[in-house]
């Protein structure tokens, strides 16, 4: 991950799933969410996953991501 005047970007995707056709894939990114914001949070950020996530989820069921 990349962040850089105010943008986060995402460089590297070691255990990317294909959503359409991984069952298990909204569940991963919970998990996923959930792991960097821990990471982020122990570095002193204010890093909660909140409804992130879902939010995610929901701009890809929208292919808006």
């Amino acid at each position: 991950m990349l962040y850089s005047g105010g943008h986060l970007r995402v460089i590297d995707l070691p255990q990317a799933v294909d959503a359409r056709t991984n069952r298990h894939a909204k569940s991963l990114l919970v998990r996923d969410v959930a792991h960097v914001c821990g990471y982020f949070a122990a570095q002193g950020a204010d890093a909660k996953p909140g409804t992130f996530a879902e939010e995610l989820w929901d701009l890809y069921l929208r292919a808006e991501l």
